[in-house]
């Protein structure tokens, strides 16, 4: 499984999500390997004061129909708080 996470607001319908930031959402997870979760800045921005994350950047990007250069990170989490 491969995953790609980025927070703001959408156009929902029934049927399916809309927007930019879907469109970036999916964007960031077509640039992840298999097992690995990567996260735009403004979603580690929101999570890393929690100490279970813990990121590393894997770059900066620009993604077809994005406007601008996105800094995406790659995150691992903690769940059971042993390091």
């Amino acid at each position: 499984v491969r995953t790609g996470l980025h927070s703001g607001f959408v156009i929902a319908n029934p049927e399916q999500l809309l927007g930019r930031n879907v469109v970036l959402a999916a964007r960031i997870a077509s640039h992840a390997k298999g097992g690995e979760i990567l996260v735009s800045s403004t979603l580690k921005e929101y999570t890393e004061s929690d100490p279970s994350f813990s990121f590393t950047e894997r770059g900066e990007f620009h993604f077809k129909g994005v406007l601008g250069e996105h800094v995406v990170y790659a995150v691992r989490w903690d769940l059971g708080g042993s390091g």
